[in-house]
């Protein structure tokens, strides 16, 4: 599987994404499901998102289309809305979360302001590039395999090639197209060495601007030490190459104070009771709650 993007996208005409329903993808005692609901998962939402950034074309799709730089706490809580609702949704209530995720994609289309990576200055992006969206998917299937078997518990024989057919049915929903998207387990940590070490990624000026938000949230009511220590976590967690094309600076008082926060994290967690899986399924129940086309949606 090449992980070159040979040609460039065009965008495509409005509406073109739409389909007949789908109903959830994912099985109630999925293992992404319990994964994914546990709150540790928190710590690596901004890595997630600094390795989404470090390929040009995301990074000015965001900076252009997007109020992450002002707003992040919004954005990103309305990301995680939708992307909650397709993993947790019933129903019909996963189809509706990816509707509105596919209108907004309608609207982020443009051009690269800087080179960077194998990328020049005025080629075409589209949110709707399905190699796009690949990426943005596999940083989240690695950023979940991270977090698990760093905080929570190691994988147990099988138990990551079954969170990857998870992944897989999850891929399948959201429209990117079977044959670019790794098939097994060992076929996708193929494509990440090979993103990784190739040079499709590169942060230029852009890519800059726009993590310095996810690094240092413009959040007046945040603690600076807490967002201190979810960044040291953030690019701690990173692929040293991924760290080194941002130019973060990651000397020995860096990884001491990592291993500090990293060692806590890996003692304390573990421990919590098993409560701390709820807050997905409650809030899926108060958007319910609150609203009748939720709640059709979900017995749909």
């Amino acid at each position: 599987m090449t992980t070159q993007f040979d040609e460039i996208v065009a965008p495509p005409p409005k509406g073109a994404w739409k389909r007949e329903p789908v109903r959830a993808p994912l099985r109630a005692d999925s293992l992404l499901r319990r994964h994914a609901s546990e709150p540790v998962l928190l710590a690596g939402a901004q890595r997630a998102l600094l390795l989404q950034l470090a390929h040009p074309k995301v990074a000015t799709g965001v900076d252009d289309h997007s109020g992450f730089r002002t707003t992040p706490v919004r954005r990103l809580f309305g990301t995680a809305d939708k992307v909650g609702t397709m993993v947790w949704g019933d129903g019909l209530e996963p189809q509706a979360a990816w509707e509105a995720v596919m209108a907004v994609h309608d609207r982020v289309n443009g051009e690269l302001h800087d080179a960077a990576g194998n990328h020049d200055a005025g080629e075409v992006y589209t949110a709707h590039d399905p190699r796009l969206l690949l990426w943005v998917w596999a940083t989240l299937v690695d950023t979940i395999e991270v977090v698990v078997e760093r905080y929570i518990a190691a994988f147990r024989p099988g138990e990551r090639e079954e969170l990857y057919a998870d992944w897989l049915e999850f891929a399948r929903f959201f429209g990117i197209p079977d044959e670019i998207v790794p098939a097994d387990r060992e076929a996708f940590g193929a494509y990440w060495r090979g993103m990784l070490e190739g040079d499709e990624l590169g942060v230029g000026a852009t890519g800059h601007r726009v993590a310095k938000s996810i690094v240092d949230p413009p959040v007046p009511l945040a603690p600076r030490p807490l967002k201190a220590t979810m960044a040291t976590i953030a690019v701690g967690l990173l692929p040293e190459r991924v760290r080194d094309m941002y130019g973060f600076e990651w000397d020995a008082r860096r990884e001491r104070r990592f291993r500090r926060i990293d060692s806590t994290l890996r003692a304390v967690y573990p421990r919590l009771p098993a409560l701390r899986r709820s807050a997905p399924v409650i809030w899926m129940n108060a958007k319910r709650l609150v609203s009748p086309r939720w709640r059709g949606l979900s017995r749909a």
